[in-house]
């Protein structure tokens, strides 16, 4: 049986070997990880917004209230004097995202279970202590609510991040499976169980239920994949040989170390005075290449020959333009066919069009316009497979 013990922020970490290596087997890792000016801003205000709803969904339970936005607004305000190395300027900037997120948040005494709880299991998936030598996974639930009557219990997840992800990567995340992977393995008597995320600076909730017939199996196959991740993460702690490479994603906004990438020219912002310099630097860089091109458009306008560079040419290259095309004449055609409405593309020049169109629609409707040759200015990549444009 492995030794270590995973837990989403664990998952997460893993993503960037050199991240995890230094978060959870560095030199004195508990130093690290106190807050000073270096600690990343990300960390710094995701901490002050869950210490917020945590609180504030305690006192509004024990106080047997449903919502209080003043009484959210005065906890805010004292919970920021706690936070120094958040800068001042940033006060109401996140007090505003708190504030949109206060509107539609409500406390039910009846169904609230838990707030900031802490849960840990065993390799045999017993209940343990949460420092416990033995304990294999544990987490903390942000909120749970239980609906005895629906057999339905739903597990609520705080995003801070700006990051918005599609459904679609939280139902392949195994960050997001290990919740309601813990909670049915506690309480498998649910026949349905919800994982909402809750994405703070957005007040927006995305929710991916589990139910039906074929629940045993698929946590079933959720466990195999967190032993599986557990094995593999063991080995490479217990191979002296194992290289904790530095790779860039989510982990850089709240990673606190000297990245290694660094040392290869690569810029790491970690404070918000970093974000703002490379903003500028950003935005400075996109107006001279703006400006470049200009200059490479004025003068090939002048010549007949390319602009040629090492991986492919500027140069103005001829393009067919469609006009005079309205979405009469395509709903026309459609009446004409028997095509419903709303399976016309009306946009005939977007992407939409070229998609949804079958060669025969697209031939009959284009009867209706303009055909003319005009001239664009841009650059072709020369590539193995061919060539491929990048305007």
């Amino acid at each position: 049986m492995p030794g270590l013990t995973i837990s989403p922020s664990k998952i997460q970490a893993a993503d960037c070997p050199f991240y995890f290596r230094s978060q959870y087997y560095g030199n004195d890792p508990g130093a690290k990880k106190s807050e000073s000016a270096e600690t990343p801003i990300n960390l710094l205000t995701g901490r002050l917004r869950h210490a917020c709803i945590d609180l504030y969904t305690r006192l509004l339970k024990e106080r047997g209230l449903t919502a209080d936005h003043e009484l959210f607004d005065a906890i805010y305000a004292e919970l920021w004097k706690k936070v120094p190395y958040l800068p001042e300027s940033m006060y109401d900037t996140v007090r505003g995202s708190m504030l949109a997120f206060v509107e539609g948040y409500s406390v039910d005494a009846a169904t609230l279970w838990a707030s900031e709880r802490r849960v840990s299991l065993t390799w045999d998936l017993e209940e343990c202590e949460w420092d416990d030598p033995s304990c294999w996974v544990r987490s903390v639930f942000d909120r749970i609510n239980v609906y005895p009557g629906d057999s339905t219990v739903e597990i609520t997840d705080y995003k801070s991040s700006m990051y918005l992800p599609s459904e679609a990567n939280l139902q392949k995340s195994l960050q997001s499976k290990i919740y309601p992977f813990i909670m049915h393995s506690l309480n498998p008597y649910f026949e349905r169980f919800i994982m909402t995320f809750h994405f703070i600076p957005w007040n927006a909730k995305v929710s991916i239920v589990y139910d039906g017939l074929d629940l045993e199996n698929h946590f079933a196959k959720v466990e195999k994949e967190l032993r599986d991740f557990t094995v593999r993460m063991q080995a490479k702690i217990d191979n002296p040989d194992t290289e904790w490479v530095a790779l860039r994603g989510e982990n850089c906004g709240i990673c606190r170390y000297k990245c290694p990438l660094e040392d290869a020219g690569i810029k790491i912002v970690r404070t918000h005075e970093d974000a703002v310099q490379t903003a500028m630097e950003y935005q400075a860089t996109v107006a001279k290449a703006k400006r470049l091109k200009e200059n490479l458009q004025a003068y090939s306008k002048g010549t007949d020959s390319p602009i040629e560079v090492h991986d492919g040419r500027w140069s103005y290259r001829p393009l067919e333009v469609l006009k005079g095309i309205k979405p009469h004449h395509i709903i026309d055609y459609g009446q004409e066919k028997g095509i419903p409405v709303d399976d016309l593309p009306l946009k005939f020049d977007s992407d939409a069009y070229k998609k949804t169109a079958g060669p025969e629609m697209r031939a009959a409707i284009e009867t209706y316009g303009k055909k003319s040759l005009q001239s664009r200015f841009g650059f072709t990549k020369t590539a193995t497979t061919g060539e491929e444009d990048e305007e």
